[in-house]
């Protein structure tokens, strides 16, 4: 089976096929990782009811096909500690270690943060502490 390839940290852009330029698309980060997911993944996604992409993902059926791109964002976890940061505007890049994260988040923010704390929790040689 594939995985997904998307770096923890990192999102993606979902939308109908074929749209064009005012179609909906928005980004989403997996709450699964590739590290012990193969050949599907998961998306955390709340409906709105008066979301246009929302209730289109809600009335997918298996099968149906859907259009997606990326990897996106500036942050990508490295595993143990290492992380890389990417400035999209600048186009700086930074490599860095930390021992510990302090997560606020709310929202939109809890699937990437779900997704970090996944990866270092099936990592039994990470020792990164997090503070939630």
């Amino acid at each position: 089976a594939h995985v997904l390839g998307l770096p923890v940290g990192q999102h993606l852009m979902l939308g109908p096929v074929g749209g064009g330029r005012n179609t909906p698309s928005r980004p989403y980060t997996p709450i699964t990782i590739d590290r012990t997911t193969k050949g599907s993944f998961d998306l955390l996604i709340k409906t709105y009811p008066t979301g246009r992409l929302t209730l289109w993902i809600d009335q997918l059926k298996p099968g149906d096909e859907a259009f997606m791109s990326g990897p996106f964002g500036g942050f990508t976890y490295e595993g143990r500690g290492g992380i890389r940061i990417n400035d999209e505007i600048t186009g700086e890049k930074r490599r860095l270690s930390c021992q510990s994260f302090t997560m606020f988040a709310g929202g939109t923010g809890i699937t990437p943060m779900y997704q970090l704390l996944q990866a270092i929790a099936v990592d039994d040689e990470d020792t990164t502490a997090v503070d939630l």
